[in-house]
């Protein structure tokens, strides 16, 4: 999640992405979020009935850089979050609302960004004006879920590639 209201992608965007990927990979989803951000990703874990690890407002700063390290890949809003696991080298499909990608990152061929591309963008306010967040709400699923399976796809193409080579 994100401080600002307006930049979250809709919680039933990403249990749906979630949920189809989890139905493909042998994968752990972990929800990350700061304490403010319990309860919606509390709810986020509802919707994905136990297939997913929340641990929002549960780590300090160093213990979320590992984890975020450890990740194949992080589906993400524009957060703090976002960045770092940027900058650890972790492939991040980032979803962009009310802010501009080209300024606030993440940066790198690895990294995607989906963005609703309206009128509006970037308005860079805090809640949106129209009160519906339709920015986000124009970014799909199918979109997401779609990049996803790409990089973990691949992921899991040079593992198999790896483990032949020193099996």
């Amino acid at each position: 999640c994100s401080r600002w209201a307006s930049k979250n992608w809709p919680l039933d965007s990403f249990a749906q992405t979630a949920r189809e990927l989890l139905d493909r990979f042998p994968a752990t989803v972990y929800i990350l979020g700061g304490k403010a951000d319990a309860a919606a990703c509390e709810n986020l874990a509802r919707k994905l009935r136990g297939r997913a690890v929340n641990l929002a407002g549960r780590l300090t700063l160093p213990e979320l850089g590992g984890y975020l390290q450890a990740m194949q890949l992080a589906i993400t809003n524009d957060s703090g979050p976002m960045h770092i696991a940027a900058a650890l080298g972790v492939p991040v499909l980032a979803l962009f609302g009310p802010t501009a990608p080209e300024r606030t990152g993440p940066y790198g061929a690895i990294h995607q960004v989906f963005s609703g591309r309206l009128s509006c963008q970037p308005c860079y306010r805090r809640r949106c004006r129209y009160g519906a967040n339709s920015c986000l709400q124009a970014i799909l699923p199918e979109q997401v879920t779609a990049a996803a399976i790409e990089i973990l796809t691949q992921n899991e193409i040079q593992n198999t590639n790896a483990n032949h080579k020193t099996g």
